[in-house]
């Protein structure tokens, strides 16, 4: 249970750090190029959805097995931070438009999950070391 808590606290740190670095560039390239309008909103949900990808995966490598799990959890913990912070930071409630937007986060860190745990490569079944 303790290496699932630590795993999903890699995950999530590492969904901050890829959005925090990912904002930064697109922040500079809002600045220095004339990109606006609809291109921003499909900039930021890809941007978004890659960084769920890149959580679940290192959630996954972390935790070893039962990658959707940690995968779904790593998803679902960004998107309760996200509804916390829009909910009391900015006084919004949630809408109904959102609700694709954050099933597909859900699919991503699941997908990501599947992948981290993959790529480990090691059957945690297995008795062969």
């Amino acid at each position: 249970m303790k290496k699932q808590g630590v795993a999903l606290l890699y995950g999530w740190v590492s969904i901050l750090l890829v959005m925090l670095v990912s904002s930064f560039i697109f922040a500079l390239i809002l600045r220095f190029t004339d990109l606006g309008g609809k291109s921003t909103e499909a900039i930021t949900w890809v941007l978004g959805v890659l960084a769920l990808v890149i959580g679940g995966i290192v959630t996954g490598l972390k935790g070893k097995e039962k990658g959707w799990l940690l995968g779904l959890l790593t998803g679902a913990g960004f998107i309760f931070i996200t509804i916390l912070l829009q909910y009391l930071g900015y006084n919004q409630s949630y809408s109904l438009n959102q609700v694709w937007l954050h099933v597909t986060y859900l699919f991503a860190g699941l997908v990501g999950g599947v992948i981290g745990v993959q790529i480990n490569g090691r059957d945690p079944r297995s008795t062969k070391v």
